[in-house]
């Protein structure tokens, strides 16, 4: 049988405990029509926290207005790049690959590694305590090909309730996240693609969703909920993958301090 990777398992579970009217919350960002970069600036600062980023957005915006300069900067500027990236181009695993080049220009990793699949296998975390473990690189291949296979046909469905989409989104996210594919920028990228994904079903609306800037608020919460699905792609449960997959519709709940009140 073959092993889903994209699962629906816990769909009908998310619809009854989703509390957040997303229509709603949708018609509020529009009310506000933020512009893409802002949205995209947002994303990559926070995004770039989560991964251990040293620059805030107060930060960033004033070494931009002074014009200082260093890799961290360099790597923000990057991933808002990449951002731009998949604004105009199709969601498909050569964008992806193209995507990853992009964030991933100024990481201190082998050039064969920038937009290309990892060939080491990975381990998250330090000398002591291990977090997670990837998928094999015997196998990384095949399994990513399996997700690409499980992406294409969700972008090949017509219509998407809200819950729906935001459900796959958060999923697409949560499994390429623990395929881990590439030598490093898999946080970022998997949060990447979870807009993606959302701006292809619902529209360009979806860029202006501040769901970085909620993973980096709750950031330990989102550490955990990643982990309790399991430490090693072999032994993944995604039956307890639901607290990770209502974390994205949360995001509206930060979204007044951010796009103001209604």
């Amino acid at each position: 049988m073959k092993r889903q990777i994209v699962t629906n398992i816990l769909l009908d579970e998310y619809e009854k405990k989703q509390r957040y009217s997303l229509a709603k919350h949708f018609k509020v960002i529009g009310k506000h029509n933020q512009s893409a970069i802002f949205a995209f600036t947002h994303s990559s600062v926070f995004s770039s926290l989560i991964e251990g980023s040293g620059i805030d957005m107060d930060s960033y915006l004033f070494n931009k207005e002074t014009g200082y300069k260093s890799r961290e900067m360099n790597q923000i500027d990057d991933l808002i790049k990449a951002y731009q990236f998949a604004k105009t181009h199709t969601l498909n695993s050569k964008n992806i690959f193209e995507a990853h080049k992009i964030l991933s220009s100024n990481f201190e990793i082998h050039p064969h590694y920038k937009g290309k699949l990892r060939d080491k296998e990975v381990r998250v975390g330090n000398f002591l305590i291990t977090v997670y473990e990837g998928t094999k690189v015997a196998e990384l291949e095949t399994e990513l090909n399996k997700f690409f296979s499980d992406l294409d046909s969700l972008l090949k469905r017509s219509k998407y309730t809200y819950n729906e989409a935001f459900y796959y989104a958060s999923m697409i996210h949560l499994v390429f996240v623990k395929i881990h594919p590439f030598a490093d920028g898999n946080g970022r990228m998997a949060r990447l693609l979870e807009k993606w994904f959302l701006a292809h079903v619902l529209g360009q609306l979806s860029w202006a969703i501040p769901s970085e800037v909620n993973y980096w608020i709750k950031r330990d919460k989102y550490y955990d909920n990643l982990t309790t699905v399991g430490k090693n792609y072999y032994s993944l449960n995604y039956k307890y993958a639901l607290p990770f997959l209502l974390m994205l519709p949360s995001s509206f709940g930060i979204s007044k301090k951010y796009y103001g009140k209604d």
